[in-house]
């Protein structure tokens, strides 16, 4: 399966990036914090996928309402020896999550480690994800 995503130069460091089968826009910028940075949509991307994992168990599985699931990513960068992502920490909450057994909990665990994203990060990459059963 193959997607294409078009990405045009804007001058001083923006980009504009169109997915091509929705026609959807995001910018990006590599020097202000007004847009996502190409390193912060990484970082977006291994969030959403893990989340999306996590829903898929809780609902087709579980019952689990998904309105009760957020998340937050925490992206560390290194300057030296070159500037590159060291560490990328989803923390996901599930609300009303005292009815869980055990193993419906594992089975959520699990399903957050499966994301394809994830698993396309080269192992220099610190990726982890902690879920909050609150």
């Amino acid at each position: 399966m193959t997607t294409e995503i078009e990405v045009k130069y804007e001058g001083d460091l923006y980009c504009d990036i169109r997915y091509i089968p929705g026609d959807y826009h995001i910018k990006t910028s590599a020097k202000e914090k007004d847009f996502f940075s190409p390193a912060d949509l990484l970082a977006a991307a291994v969030c959403s996928c893990t989340v999306s994992n996590i829903a898929y168990s809780a609902e087709g599985r579980m019952a689990i309402d998904t309105k009760d699931i957020s998340a937050t990513v925490e992206k560390t960068m290194e300057d030296k020896p070159k500037a590159r992502i060291s560490r990328i920490k989803v923390i996901v909450t599930i609300k009303n999550s005292g009815n869980l057994s055990d193993k419906d909990k594992l089975i959520l665990e699990k399903s957050a480690n499966t994301c394809k994203v994830k698993n396309s990060i080269s192992e220099q990459i610190d990726v982890t994800s902690e879920i909050i059963f609150a």
